[in-house]
């Protein structure tokens, strides 16, 4: 759907991995005791995407790259040296 690719724009490859997984499952519950072939709508993918934008998934769109996370807002993330480990020189 238009909207799914819309609101998707600039993610991961990670985040859409995550998208179909989501999707799938939502899927694959709508069809309980169904005919066990799973098929996944535009309206599945607009549920996931839904799931994985919502506030509660703050987390998961910062791991996954997607909009509104706090690697979106910095481009570059430093990350500082551990310290060594008591007794261990460098």
């Amino acid at each position: 759907s238009d909207d799914v690719i819309a609101r998707t724009d600039g993610v991961t490859a990670s985040f859409l991995k995550e998208l179909l997984r989501k999707a799938a499952v939502v899927a694959a519950e709508s069809d309980a005791g169904g005919s066990g072939a799973i098929t996944v709508t535009s309206t599945h993918l607009s549920t996931a995407l839904d799931g994985l934008l919502g506030e509660r998934n703050a987390l998961t769109r910062a791991l996954l790259g997607g909009p509104g996370g706090p690697a979106a807002a910095s481009p570059v993330m430093s990350v500082a040296s551990p310290a060594p480990f008591p007794g261990v020189s460098r």
